[in-house]
């Protein structure tokens, strides 16, 4: 059975000022959390926003924990060329290679750890070629980027107030043992990491730390956003841009065309300290950024049908009902 003490594990303080939990797993990418931001208030609400990367193939897991707000960063968004290369040179690989057996939980780890490590590469090479021929082919990156993702390493940002089910159910020996790697070392950074305290009305914005400071809270709001949408301070060339940030944030809230959707769950993430334990959204303490806007949740269905549940006129056929009257 996997156990996560016997694993490799580092914590250190990186570049960006980041507290980091890391554990190595021979022949691939590590596992990584680091907390990006760290806020406390009133009653005790804390909320932390933090950066996990782990592999791919366990992102539904991570999706089953709705109280965490989440952004990742897309394979539909990335060039197949430069994914290709990542899975070259730092590819997903198992963290434990336990024996089948009845059940969900594997057993035993296997003997032979180099024939897994070289089986699981070959398929690797594998879907590699066949992503390079889908390229060829003209296929968008959306569609010809899936195939490879069971060796891509995938980055999330993840904020919450709510630690206690994702850490008592995670940290369970029989849990999926990537995620147990991720709830272990969060739960380590947790508990060695002091929030900083927000007055309510004050605000909680990730990837802001360490720039010039903003004299205008709203602009910061923005830049904020723009980045957890990113996963990082840095645009997709790989520079601190805050003009090309405003652009981004404005493009996700489609505040110049009201007639297009919104994507608004980047704005999740930024927050303003209520306090008093109340709760927001999937937050306590905290209202979302974008909880203060009026088209987050979609179009106005205030007209929807009684009978159908249908909105802006359309109803099922056979409803009987239109314009809210009886046809």
């Amino acid at each position: 059975m996997f156990d996560f003490k016997s694993q490799r594990v580092s914590y250190f303080v990186d570049d960006n000022g980041f507290a980091v939990g890391q554990i190595e797993i021979p022949g691939g990418a590590p596992i990584v959390v680091k907390i990006v931001k760290d806020s406390i208030t009133e009653g005790g609400s804390r909320l932390v926003t933090w950066c996990w990367e782990y592999p791919r193939m366990i992102h539904a897991e991570i999706m089953t924990h709705r109280v965490l707000s989440r952004n990742s960063a897309s394979s539909r968004a990335i060039p197949a060329s430069k994914l290709r290369q990542r899975v070259i040179d730092a590819p997903a690989m198992p963290v434990y290679w336990g024996q089948n057996q009845k059940g969900m939980q594997s057993g035993d780890e296997i003997v032979d750890l180099e024939a897994a490590r070289s089986w699981w590469l070959r398929g690797s090479a594998w879907m590699l070629k066949h992503n390079l021929e889908g390229e060829a082919l003209g296929l968008h990156k959306q569609i010809i980027n899936r195939d490879i993702e069971p060796w891509m390493v995938i980055a999330v940002v993840v904020s919450t107030t709510d630690h206690a089910n994702l850490f008592h159910q995670r940290k369970h020996h029989a849990a999926e043992p990537h995620f147990q790697c991720i709830a272990n070392l969060a739960w380590e950074l947790f508990h060695n990491h002091m929030p900083t305290y927000v007055e309510p009305g004050g605000w909680h914005l990730p990837y802001t730390d360490g720039d010039p400071m903003f004299d205008i809270l709203d602009i910061t709001k923005k830049i904020s956003t723009a980045r957890c949408a990113r996963v990082s301070y840095l645009t997709h060339e790989g520079k601190r841009d805050p003009v090309e940030d405003i652009r981004l944030h404005d493009d996700l809230a489609s505040t110049l065309n009201a007639d297009e959707p919104g994507h608004f769950s980047p704005f999740e993430h930024p927050a303003m300290a209520i306090g008093k334990r109340e709760r927001h959204a999937n937050f306590e303490g905290w209202k979302s950024y974008r909880q203060f806007f009026p088209r987050q949740a979609g179009p106005d269905t205030s007209d929807r049908c009684d009978t159908c549940g249908c909105w802006a006129g359309n109803h099922v056929l056979g409803c009987g009902m239109a314009n809210g009257s009886l046809a």
